[in-house]
């Protein structure tokens, strides 16, 4: 034991107590990294949840389906508004656009003998979705009969004394008639007298208010 603790040899004692140091350091250090590795070894740790573990990945949020409903109220304001076609503004005072009117005639018969005089009545009607003022009267309207080839046998401007005219107010869907008797004798510009009367045969009168035509209505005179 005298050895250990006072080495023998021929360096000096400081060296040899340098040199165990060293050696023990070294021994200590081995066994420390033996103890550590035995150590690590016994460990079992549990490895944490994986990024892509599909059993912990959080599912994507579903995406809200459309409502399978419409908008009932919006639905019915936009079929109501396309239902309802836009009018024109209330004004009695508005004059009657040739688009608002249409004008027919009639004869009281539909044939005449020879001497008969036939009455034809006028017919303005508005046909517009608003009130309109038109002016009527004979300063305004004329009929005028016509052979079957088209030729002019009467028109009741060549031979009247007087005109007169009427404003009146017609709503929507209402007419104002008006009417007149021929006497049955053709007739000319300014009115000569001596015409004479048409023959037996097919006839059409058409009325005019300003410069809206009726269609032609079809008579006969035996």
């Amino acid at each position: 034991m005298s050895s250990v603790w006072h080495p023998v040899g021929p360096e000096g004692t400081r060296t040899y107590w340098r040199r165990r140091v060293v050696l023990l350091a070294v021994l200590t250090a081995m066994i420390m990294a033996v103890v550590w590795l035995l150590t690590r070894g016994g460990d079992s740790p549990t490895p944490g949840p994986s990024a892509f573990d599909p059993a912990v990945t959080a599912p994507a949020p579903a995406p809200s389906a459309p409502s399978a409903e419409p908008d009932t109220a919006t639905s019915a304001a936009a079929v109501s508004a396309a239902a309802t076609p836009s009018t024109p503004a209330a004004d009695p005072d508005r004059e009657c656009a040739a688009s608002d009117l249409t004008v027919a005639v009639s004869t009281d018969a539909v044939s005449y003998g020879p001497d008969a005089k036939p009455r034809f009545a006028l017919r303005v009607e508005n046909v517009s979705g608003s009130p309109c003022t038109v002016v009527v009267g004979s300063e305004v309207t004329h009929f005028e009969v016509r052979t079957a080839a088209g030729e002019t046998v009467w028109d009741s401007r060549h031979c009247a004394r007087s005109t007169s005219s009427d404003r009146k107010v017609l709503k929507p869907g209402t007419a104002a008639p008006s009417s007149l008797t021929w006497h049955g004798a053709g007739s000319a510009p300014e009115c000569p007298s001596g015409q004479p009367r048409p023959g037996a045969g097919e006839y059409t009168v058409v009325a005019t208010l300003g410069d809206i035509s009726s269609a032609p209505k079809t008579f006969a005179i035996r």
